[in-house]
């Protein structure tokens, strides 16, 4: 049998006259090469003149029509036909899903892709099991509204190391007023005693320079992160960083909550210091919350400073709804306490259970009302 790039072979698909000996040459060449004997094919080029019935149809590649003038090359399993440059820009091979037909143009040298037949929509005929899978593991990976998020300074990698080091110093500056606070309310002495609590507050003595060159640094993998070229060891890193930082602030905080207890113990029939035993509870509640509240938005492209605000606006607000209710349960619960201590001496004199009374209902009332607007501030959070 003679070449399949033989002129008559293509001489008669051109012509649109399929017959039995043209049928069988396409299907004896289609044999021929799924068996792998056609290692290297040529084919041949032709252009198409007017009259040429196969004027009108589709290009397989690009699908826009073939015209009188243009350059063609025909498939020589499927019979489809192709634009030179289509044939080539897709590997000198047919763009028919599940076609095996290929081949060199015979002495074609590399065509310069400025046709417009070829179009970017072209580019995705060609689709074989596997491919969507493929491409789209090894594609880079953007964080969704990257080019939003970096249109502002955090676009810059400059800017954003600026700013964040100017950021970080502010956090430095917040751990060291915490640490400062809690040696003025709990004193020296209870301070160390108190578990991590020493330690923690001489970190946040560290320096301010370190604050800032950490900062920067910070800054570059942020900016990274927004513009799409670092992802997963960047959140990994930001989700380290705010354990650690979050974490020991919000168990700084939580003591300093308790700074009246501390401080003014004797304040209102001694209520601050009868909630002080909440201290270590609350400590150690805020900084599992804070936790579990940064591992769920691992995923956010908040900043490490952003959730720090974050976390002391929290704990602000906590604390001053935790005072109110405190007040409001400690008076309701000790005023309660005194009037039916009150009754009890009256009936039963020689002893003094109004002042007991009293005396425990604020503690019990002041406790609760201090753990009940704790509760408040989440629920409101949720709703």
């Amino acid at each position: 049998m003679g070449s399949p790039t033989g002129d008559a072979f293509f001489n008669r698909v051109l012509d649109n006259k399929p017959n039995a000996e043209h049928r069988w040459k396409s299907s004896c060449f289609r044999l021929s090469v799924e068996c792998g004997f056609w290692r290297k094919i040529g084919v041949k080029v032709y252009t198409l003149t007017p009259g040429s019935e196969v004027i009108g149809r589709g290009c397989a590649f690009c699908g826009d029509t073939l015209r009188t003038g243009d350059r063609i090359v025909q498939c020589p399993v499927c019979l489809t036909f192709h634009h030179t440059e289509c044939w080539h820009f897709g590997g000198n091979k047919c763009a028919r899903l599940g076609c095996t037909g290929h081949g060199e143009i015979a002495g074609a040298k590399a065509v310069p892709l400025i046709q417009s037949s070829v179009t970017t929509a072209s580019q995705v005929i060609r689709i074989r099991p596997g491919d969507i899978e493929r491409t789209v593991r090894a594609a880079p990976r953007r964080v969704a509204g990257a080019s939003a998020a970096a249109s502002g300074i955090w676009g810059n990698a400059l800017g954003s190391m600026v700013l964040s080091a100017v950021l970080s110093l502010l956090l430095g500056l917040i751990y060291r007023f915490a640490g400062a606070g809690l040696n003025w309310a709990m004193g020296a002495q209870r301070l160390q005693a108190t578990f991590l609590l020493g330690d923690l507050c001489n970190i946040g003595q560290s320096e301010l320079k370190w604050w800032a060159l950490g900062g920067a640094i910070y800054g570059l993998f942020h900016h990274r992160f927004l513009t799409g070229k670092t992802r997963g060891t960047y959140q990994f890193a930001r989700l380290v960083i705010s354990l650690l930082y979050l974490g020991s602030l919000s168990y700084q905080v939580g003591y300093l909550m308790f700074t009246p207890g501390y401080r003014w113990p004797t304040l209102l029939w001694e209520l601050p210091s009868k909630v002080l035993w909440l201290a270590p509870f609350v400590a150690w509640g805020a900084v599992i919350i804070i936790m579990l509240m940064t591992i769920v938005n691992y995923t956010s492209r908040l900043t490490v400073f952003e959730e720090a605000a974050g976390v002391v606006a929290l704990l602000i607000i906590m604390t001053l709804r935790a005072y109110l209710r405190t007040l409001d349960a400690a008076l309701t619960w000790g005023g309660g306490g005194w009037i039916l201590g009150t009754v009890v001496d009256f009936i039963w004199r020689g002893h003094d259970y109004s002042a007991s009374w009293s005396q425990g209902g604020l503690a019990i009332g002041g406790s609760i009302g201090f753990i009940v607007g704790l509760l408040a501030v989440f629920q409101q959070m949720e709703s």
